[in-house]
């Protein structure tokens, strides 16, 4: 990183710590989270990217004292629930790394698993597509709203280690394209930004991640999985590593011996497709830093087959069976609902309640139903602004925008 970023870096907690103070903590009853007196954990933070102010922002966290934020190995703590990066600008190759950690009173909680992101220049010649949000105004008028950018390979040499951005044209970069660098076997190294929040169908396939990689091991680019290296129909678990925040479209499909994937306390995307086809596939763990599960990413799994009306793993609803044709009210402590999990669902009502931090893409696409959203007046931003869907539905009355 450069010295001048770094003397950036110095002035930034600077003000952190002139800011410092403390946030009220709530005592809670029944601090042990189980008989071996272990205390329970804070919620790590959910970070949130605006790429249009460079602010980087989290809602407060239940029961955190404080937050402590990490600079490329520089820390401070704070009260504050933001930190911004429009100070920093730096040529290609350039990368920030920060960690922001709920503080906990130790006499009741255990802080939090630092939640990561990745602030990163781009390698020049790499090729950038407009993302969009489709929708209809009553089937008739068409609108789209720009979500961000893909990222292909372009003509960017990629002989040395290969920068994805967090911003394109004051835009974030939020997906890689499929096959996005097929083939390029001069692939060694890529850095990949947090605001990445999709890979797609083999972006990495015949590249030189896959070289050194042992028989029988997930297949990773830079914190993602992307693949599974050897015989698929011989594996019945596997261990995702410490620190991953993705799962790419695909990484695991076809697995058809696999029963059980055990997540990293880091992981923040499960990608569409990720175990489709893995009959026997029943367990998965939903860790607290989970914020997106894609369309049909356990689809022909025993979890899906085995199931009828919402199909659930751990505390998020992933899909619906059924021909049920009444009022649904989604269960109190579910946290999050995959991409298009409703799609196509003949239910006539439903409620959600506030427990629902994350919704997916296009939930209810293909429905009519008339929803319920109970302790919110407006789409919390955690929630995906293409959740409802791209066909009429009834909405919530009391939202004026369901943007």
């Amino acid at each position: 990183m450069k010295k001048n970023s770094k003397k950036l870096i110095v002035t930034i907690m600077i003000v952190l710590s002139i800011a410092l103070s403390f946030a009220a903590f709530s005592a809670c009853s029944g601090c042990r989270d189980d008989d071996n007196g272990i205390l329970p954990q804070l919620d790590m933070p959910i970070l949130v990217f605006d790429a249009s102010t460079r602010i980087l922002s989290w809602d407060e966290v239940l029961n955190a004292v404080n937050y402590q934020i990490s600079i490329d190995g520089v820390t401070q703590t704070t009260a504050y629930t933001k930190l911004d990066l429009t100070e920093f600008r730096f040529e290609e190759g350039n990368v920030i790394d920060i960690l922001v950690t709920a503080i906990a009173n130790t006499d009741t909680h255990r802080n939090s698993v630092a939640a990561p992101f990745r602030y990163v220049a781009s390698t020049e010649g790499l090729s950038f597509n407009l993302v969009y949000f489709t929708f209809w105004e009553g089937l008739q008028t068409e609108t789209k709203y720009i979500l961000g950018y893909s990222v292909s390979r372009g003509t960017a040499d990629l002989t040395g280690t290969i920068y994805i951005p967090s911003i394109h044209n004051d835009l974030p970069v939020i997906e890689i394209e499929s096959r996005a660098f097929l083939d390029a076997t001069e692939l060694n190294n890529i850095v990949i930004s947090s605001t990445i929040e999709r890979i797609g169908l083999e972006a990495f396939r015949g590249t030189g991640l896959y070289n050194n990689v042992t028989h029988g091991s997930v297949v990773y680019a830079d914190n993602w999985a992307i693949d599974f290296y050897g015989n698929r129909a011989d594996v019945t678990a596997i261990t995702v590593r410490e620190g991953t925040v993705g799962v790419a479209d695909h990484a695991f499909d076809n697995m058809q011996r696999l029963v059980s994937a055990q997540m990293p306390s880091t992981l923040q995307f499960l990608g569409a497709n990720a175990f489709r086809n893995s009959l026997e596939f029943t367990t998965m763990n939903t860790p607290s830093s989970l914020r997106s599960i894609g369309v049909n990413a356990f689809n022909n799994t025993a979890i899906w087959n085995h199931g009828h009306g919402e199909i659930t793993i751990g505390n998020w609803i992933v899909g619906f069976r059924g021909n049920f044709t009444g009022a649904v009210g989604v269960q109190s402590g579910v946290r999050g609902i995959a991409d298009q999990a409703f799609n196509g669902a003949q239910i006539s009502e439903i409620s959600i309640p506030a427990s629902v931090i994350f919704m997916g893409s296009y939930v209810f696409v293909a429905t009519n139903v008339d929803i319920t959203i109970l302790g919110r007046a407006e789409r919390p931003n955690t929630w995906c602004v293409s959740w409802w869907s791209y066909q009429t539905i009834g909405f919530p009355t009391n939202w004026n925008n369901r943007l």
